[in-house]
Parts: structure tokens; sequence; C-alpha cells
């Protein structure tokens, strides 16, 4: 095994290779879940107005030792000046910046990005920080901060090994206060004692901690236990990494952590659309996708490039997209929690019937070629649904009254209804529904062909008069 002193296998950070592919594909995959956060100093300064971002940018200068020449700014106020709202705080003391400065290959980044780990070691601040923002610190000091600090000289090195050292004791003394914080404490110990020789001592409380909080976090079907697919997004971010940066130096990673894991591969695979699953099962070639998660609340529908993600046991709400375009998002203005829900397979298609405690069914089917999307709602009073429109989707009345939904590509779905009317709000960007009588309630979205688009225009010979 390579060593470099303090360092394991050149301590090299976990987000790498596959891992970090794999990530990116579940990015592209899921048009449900929200765009990527943005992370990192950089990031966070943009985010101000012009006179805040003036007063950060001068918060990157100071005192820098390059080679022979001493260069002299600004005294650097990074960890005393309070400037933005909570986010940029996290941001700022829980060192996501230190991505920013690891991309760099500039020697000068790299010691004054170590001279700025000082001044936050320092800080009076950062000595006040929860849990989860010194455990989010301990975790980009072990991936990015190594990586600066491998190109260091041997000063700076010891000094960066004393403020690992340091953080990774005051991790381990603090108190969770709820398994979230546990899961991040566990995990930023973890990273750690793989990164880092002589922190091997809390590798198996850490993992013991880490199996514990998995068990709260991931129910049997694999799904989040807060029911919210964003949050496993951000769990497998975390473990997936841990996982490849603990076999690359041939330690084991925790044995329920590993069969977690291994649950939440198919819930991933149920998010994921048709045509990208492949993409995101060259992590674990053995997972199969799901079509309904009965713990968790979730089902999927898919037929040709068409998918409904649908939530079975929160308000009737579902997500209509084709291929990786997201159409619309529905959903029941009535808080109704339903309580069961069985998925049926037919050559013709598939088919979701939920129930909510008598007071309302409903029964989606979706056509095998993915044109025909049908519902069929029971209720017992008068409901509304509304449809959230993705960007660039389009409504257009047509001649009958009727309604149509126009995706990017210019394809059209004609809405038809039965036992309800249809009206556009907020200024075309949503479409409700209104029953108007209680009982019975179907209506339908049907692909039609795709509008032509006008080409050009074709001149006419002038008639030559003089002939």
């Amino acid at each position: 095994m390579a060593d470099r002193g303090i360092f394991r296998v050149d301590a090299r950070p976990p987000y790498r290779g596959e891992a970090l592919s794999f990530l990116h594909g579940i990015r592209r995959a899921l048009p449900f879940s929200p765009k990527p956060k943005a992370s990192g100093f950089g990031p966070a300064i943009i985010s101000l107005d012009e006179g805040q971002q003036a007063r950060a940018f001068a918060m990157y200068a100071g005192e820098f030792q390059f080679g022979d020449e001493t260069i002299v700014t600004a005294a650097p106020f990074l960890f005393t000046e309070k400037l933005g709202n909570k986010t940029w705080q996290d941001d700022l003391y829980g060192l996501s910046w230190l991505a920013d400065f690891s991309l760099s290959k500039r020697q000068l980044h790299v010691h004054y990005t170590l001279r700025l780990l000082g001044r936050w070691h320092k800080s009076k601040k950062s000595k006040k920080n929860k849990i989860d923002v010194i455990s989010k610190a301990l975790i980009a000091l072990c991936t990015h901060g190594s990586e600066l600090a491998l190109s260091a000289d041997a000063s700076l090195r010891a000094e960066f090994l004393r403020i690992v050292s340091e953080t990774a004791a005051r991790v381990n003394t603090m108190k969770a206060r709820s398994t979230k914080e546990a899961f991040l404490q566990s995990v930023s110990l973890l990273y750690a004692s793989t990164a880092f020789h002589g922190l091997e001592r809390v590798q198996k409380s850490a993992s013991d901690m880490l199996n514990s909080t998995l068990d709260q976090l991931i129910l049997q079907d694999g799904g989040p236990a807060s029911r919210q697919p964003q949050d496993l997004i951000d769990l497998m971010s975390v473990l997936l990494p841990l996982q490849a940066a603990m076999k690359l130096n041939r330690q084991i990673f925790p044995v329920a952590a590993a069969d977690a894991l291994h649950r939440m591969f198919p819930i991933l695979a149920m998010l994921a659309q048709s045509d990208r699953t492949a993409a995101l099962m060259t992590f674990d070639a053995d997972a199969k996708p799901l079509k309904l998660a009965l713990q968790t609340g979730f089902a999927r529908l898919a037929g040709g490039k068409t998918s409904l993600f649908v939530d079975t046991k929160s308000n009737f709400q579902f997500d209509f997209a084709i291929a990786a375009q997201r159409l619309f998002k529905s959903n029941c203005e009535k808080t109704i929690l339903s309580t069961q829900a069985s998925l049926h397979d037919s050559a013709n298609g598939v088919a979701l019937q939920v129930t909510s405690n008598g007071e309302r069914e409903r029964i989606y089917f979706l056509s095998a070629d993915g044109t025909d999307l049908r519902v069929e709602d029971h209720f017992t009073s008068e409901i509304e649904i509304s449809f959230d429109l993705a960007p660039q989707v389009k409504i257009a009345a047509t001649r009958e009254g009727g309604v149509m939904v126009i995706s990017p590509d210019q394809t059209v779905w004609l809405l038809s209804l039965r036992g309800g009317e249809a009206q556009v709000e907020k200024n075309g960007t949503v479409l409700k529904i209104f029953s108007t009588a209680s009982g019975k309630m179907n209506w339908a979205f049907k692909k039609q062909a795709r509008i032509a688009k006008p080409g050009p225009r074709k001149k006419s010979l002038e008639p030559d008069l003089l002939g």
C-alpha cells in the first residue's frame, strides 16, 4: 500500500472514479428531484448582491508566503466578519469552499487555503458550530483538504494534521441530538480514520453508530424513512464515496451500511427514467428496479418513454415525465392520506389502485406504449386537482373548448374530462380540474401528433409581364 506519512494511499479524496460518475448519473436521471444544491464558497459569493460580493472577495486577501516572496494585502477577516444568512455561515464554517480551491493547481492557492484553515481553526465562532456543520467540515478536511495538503511543505502538512486531529477529537466527543446528526458524525469519523494514520481508534465506534442510524433512516424496502426522495440522494451521495474510499484503502465497509445501500439501489432505479436506468445500474448490476414500495409509499408506472412517479401515501400526488423531460406535477388540494396501494400489469399497460379510508379511490392506467394516461377518481365530496407545469411546457385551448399540454419538443397531450371542468391559472403555468359533483370523475391525457414547425416559405415566381 502506498504511504506518504500521515496520508493513506496518497490521501486520494473519495470523490473519484466510479462513485463520482455514478452520482452525476443520478442527477441526470432524476427529473423529479430538485436541482443540485449550490455548494462551496464561490457559489455562495455569487448569490450575494453586488455590495456584499465586493466585501466577500476582499476577504480572500491576506499575507502569502510564496517561495522566497512575501505578498501582503489586507488582513483576512474571513472567519471573524459576520456576513450573509445562515446558509452563508454554514458554507463558511462547514469548509465546503475547500472544493473550490482544490480544483486549482496553483501553489499560491494551496498556501493561502491552508492559512485560512488555520484562521478557521482559531476562530471563536467555529468553536460554537453545531455538530452537523463541524462534521461536514471534517469530511471536507479529509477529502478536498487532504488533496491540498499533499502539495504543501512539511510544516504546513504538520499544521494541517494537527487541525484534522483536533477536529476529529472534537467531533468524537460531541453529542448528536438527532438521527441525521449521528449519521453525519459517524460518516465524518469514518472518513478521518480512512484518510489518515493515527485515527483508527474511532473506526469501530463510528461503524457501530453508522449501522444503527441507517436502520432508522432507511426502511426495509430501501426507501427513506422521511419519505422525501431527495433524502435518499443525499444519503447515497455521502455513503457511496465513503465506500469507494474504504475499498481503496482495503478497509471493511460497515456491513449494515452495505446492506442499506443494496436496499436503496432498487428505489433509486424506480425513481430514474426507463431510458437512463442502465447508466445507474453500472454501479450495481444486481439491483432490479422496483415498481411499488409499500413501506415508503412510492410507485412507478412506465410505458414506452413515459413514466409516472406516484406518491401513494400523501395527497394523491404524482409526477408525469417523458424520457428525461418532466411535464407536470399533480396533487389534490384537499389533504387525504391514503392507506393502501396495489399495482397490476397487463399486456395493454399497467394499472395502480390507491384507496384512502373509504373516502376516496383513484385508479391510474398507463398504456404499454406510454401514449395514453387515464385516471378514474371516486370520492365522497367535491375535489380540486392542480397540475404545476414544468418550465417550457405550455398550455393551449382547442377549438372545442378543451385543453392541450405542449411539451418542449412540441408533442401535444390532449386532456379529456368527464365529470368535471378544467381551468388555466397563474399565467398559463397551472392547470386545475374541478369536479362538478361528488361520486366520480374520469380524466385522461392522450398523446397527439407533434406540432409541425413552419418551414421556410417558398418564393413564388413573378409573372413576366413583358412576355
